[in-house]
């Protein structure tokens, strides 16, 4: 959420003293729960946001992207193998990381192609 009021103030909204989560559960109950209300499956929360939080944020992902490039030039990334590896169909460079070392270039230039992400760009 901070990251979300960050990018707020950069697109000119103002600077954000919170966030407002407006969410509606989707999970079943249990079966042998009553059934329960819309009113009751409708929450929401303010996540107050200050201005030390968007800045330590701000550092923490810029330093993240550091280790990006690092790992781009070093070509070599920390595999996690953990649950985001398989969650739902997988991470989409799993193919890449489950394949024989020596392959893993040639299955990237084969498969994918690089394209720079600028989340505050609307085009």
């Amino acid at each position: 959420m901070t990251g979300y009021a960050w990018a707020g103030a950069e697109l000119g909204l103002g600077n954000f003293d919170g966030v407002m989560i407006q969410a509606v559960e989707v999970k079943a109950p249990p079966k042998t729960a009553r059934g329960r209300t819309v009113e009751e499956l409708i929450g929401v929360d303010i996540i107050p946001i200050l201005p030390e939080h968007v800045e330590e944020w701000k550092q923490d992902t810029l330093r993240k992207i550091d280790l990006i490039h690092e790992a781009r030039e070093r070509k070599h990334w920390r595999r996690d193998r953990g649950e985001i590896c398989n969650s739902f169909t997988g991470c989409a460079f799993k193919r890449v990381c489950t394949a024989h070392p020596d392959l893993r270039e040639q299955i990237l230039a084969e498969n994918y192609r690089e394209r720079e992400w600028n989340p505050l760009n609307r085009n």
